[in-house]
């Protein structure tokens, strides 16, 4: 796998960050002054997904699919159930089913980063 194969998910996390930032700007001003933190802070998973799909690629650029892929929809299930959250606290509910996003999330993600962590051990094993 070469850099440029995968320098388009780079672009693509910079995407997700500006179109999540101007979604929750744009619903936070409508919501006639009821705010929601987790709406507020939406924009920092593809943010800090960017930073992470970033410093991986740089250790390594021989990384496979799959580990990164388990990465990239943790970051994508944690921006969705931000909003979601958001959306449900401003609407002045919640829900009890929110949690399943954090929970799938943080799950996608951790084995992501547990199946990179096992693949630099192996290979420094050789």
């Amino acid at each position: 796998m070469n850099l440029s194969k995968y320098g388009w998910m780079k672009k693509a996390y910079w995407i997700a960050f500006f179109v999540v930032a101007i979604f929750s700007m744009i619903y936070e001003y409508f919501s006639f002054g009821v705010y929601s933190v987790p709406m507020l802070l939406a924009f920092t998973g593809p943010l800090f997904g960017g930073m992470l799909y970033s410093i991986l690629l740089h250790c390594d650029r021989m990384l496979p699919r799959i580990p990164l892929e388990l990465i990239n929809a943790g970051i994508a299930t944690l921006t969705a159930g931000m909003l979601c959250s958001g959306i449900i606290e401003i609407y002045g509910t919640t829900n009890r089913l929110t949690r399943y996003f954090w929970i799938g999330g943080i799950f996608f993600v951790f084995l992501g980063m547990g199946l990179i962590t096992l693949l630099f051990y192996f290979k420094e094993d050789k």
